[in-house]
């Protein structure tokens, strides 16, 4: 090989995802630890975790001071159990998030190195993955599901691809059972399992169907009998009957893919050159196809889903970052044997680095303020000073004990309008606001201006608490590393 032509592939298949690898790592160092959210629903999932390991009902009516969140518990369950090592704290939920980065990074590399007999592919994967970080605005590596999940989803694949016995086939279905209960629109994931072992492994079907099937089923069944059905409203019910954004039908692969447009580039001119007779796919060429498909398939759903923001992109790109680092293996030779030259070489390495160009980001958008700890322990001195009984919507980890700690899904309930518990739970919620059963009310900042007027005439505004130096009114949800915000503190009048 040309010194020219190694230098190059070095530095698009190992160099640049290296370098990727290497700012993922430090922005995760510096998230870890961090006290505060980085992410509106890390509390709120924290809390689940909470309710799991201290024995309280999770799935259950809804009520004013808890409405779970429409997830399955899988993400919960694995917090529950780091925490009871470590400390139920964020750090808890944020080191199952940085393992499921690691695992995923594991699998990747082993299945683009098999599937290319080349380590560096391997690298390309992992790599490109890593480098898709702002792509779903950070949200892999923090306190929510969609990381973790992608993980499972992996390691179910490299289960299927080594599975040779029924004990391959057992630990391919606990994998999936697991990942579909990470997060429900993984099912596709389980399908196509299914249609490829059917396809290639059919001596293993039943073993892979017998497993999935009687863990799955029996565990959605213990959890829908424990909990009087609740399980089924919030995990099936509710997430059915939540519309589809329409627009997410042709904005999916327009919009949300844009910025990987070049490695589908590679992965397009791979699928489409024709194979010659001798070309056979081969039984892990048909799972890499299948899988990639069922991870793009699970992100479209994700963002066809009225609630499904950025971070059901994550699965996507992991498809995404194993395609490419197989394509590119594939087609560099093909354009150097069509060009009949050497310089058929290039165009593939040179898509690689132009790819990763657009992806770069500032990674320091990312990191957590120096001073973060500080205002985190700084706002919970204040907060717990305030008299009692106090309402704090959304924002339970806040304080050790918070009378009214209401949960993100409370909106979703809007779309089961007819139950008789929907109107209630609203009307319990606002009732003891409006009538000023509180002796304080704290609002987020971008929460002031909604109850402002509803407020008025049992509260007064007292004063602000937390970091004063950003603009009220701004969110800091959909952006990692931004400190928390300032709330509002109302006092209920004599």
């Amino acid at each position: 090989m040309a010194v020219w032509r190694r230098w190059l592939e070095g530095v698009a298949f190992v160099v640049l995802p290296a370098i990727a690898i290497a700012v993922l790592a430090w922005i995760v160092s510096r998230q870890v630890p961090y006290g505060a959210e980085l992410h509106g629903f890390e509390a709120a999932l924290l809390d689940h975790a909470r309710r799991w390991h201290e024995g309280a009902p999770v799935y259950g009516p809804p009520d004013v001071l808890f409405t779970p969140l429409l997830y399955a518990p899988g993400f919960w369950w694995a917090t529950a159990a780091v925490g009871s090592v470590v400390g139920l704290d964020l750090t808890a939920a944020r080191i199952v998030s940085a393992l499921a980065l690691v695992g995923a990074l594991a699998c990747l590399f082993d299945l683009a190195r098999r599937l290319t007999g080349d380590w560096r592919y391997g690298v390309l994967a992992t790599g490109f993955y890593t480098a898709t970080f702002a792509v779903a605005q950070g949200r892999a590596t923090i306190g929510l599901v969609d990381g973790p999940a992608t993980a499972l989803a992996l390691g179910a694949t490299v289960a299927l691809s080594r599975m040779q016995s029924w004990r391959g086939a057992t630990v391919a279905g606990l994998l999936l059972v697991a990942t579909a209960f990470t997060k429900q629109n993984m099912l596709v994931l389980v399908v196509a399992a299914g249609v490829w072992t059917a396809l290639y492994r059919r001596h293993l079907l039943w073993p892979l169907i017998g497993v999935t099937g009687i863990v799955g089923v029996g565990l959605a069944t213990w959890l829908i009998l424990s909990t009087d059905g609740w399980f089924a409203v919030y995990v099936i019910r509710i997430p059915l009957a939540v519309p589809w954004r329409w627009g997410a039908v042709g904005g999916f692969p327009l919009t949300d893919l844009r910025p990987v447009w070049p490695a589908l580039l590679v992965v397009a001119a791979a699928v489409l050159w024709p194979r010659r007779e001798s070309e056979r796919v081969t039984a892990q060429e048909s799972l890499a196809v299948l899988i990639v498909t069922a991870l793009l398939v699970s992100s479209w759903l994700g963002r066809l889903h009225q609630g499904g923001h950025v971070n059901a992109l994550i699965a996507a790109m992991a498809g995404v970052a194993l395609a490419l680092s197989v394509a590119a293996h594939r087609l560099a030779p093909k354009l150097a044997a069509a060009s009949r030259t050497r310089l058929g070489y290039v165009h593939v390495p040179l898509i690689v680095i132009v790819q990763f160009a657009l992806l770069a980001y500032d990674p320091r958008a990312y990191v957590p303020p120096t001073t973060g700890d500080a205002d985190v322990a700084a706002i919970r001195s204040d907060l717990r000073a305030l008299p009692r009984p106090l309402f704090l919507p959304g924002d339970g980890y806040w304080l050790d004990a918070v009378t009214g700690a209401e949960s993100f899904a409370t909106n979703d309930l809007g779309y089961l309008k007819s139950e008789p518990w929907y109107t209630e739970i609203l009307q319990a919620s606002d009732r003891a606001v409006l009538e000023g059963r509180y002796a304080a009310v704290v609002l987020p900042s971008f929460l002031v201006d909604a109850y402002r007027d509803e407020l008025a005439p049992h509260y007064r505004f007292d004063r602000w608490v937390g970091p004063t130096d950003r603009p009220v009114g701004i969110r800091h949800t959909d952006l990692v590393g931004w400190r928390t915000y300032p709330y509002a503190v109302f006092l209920r009048t004599p």
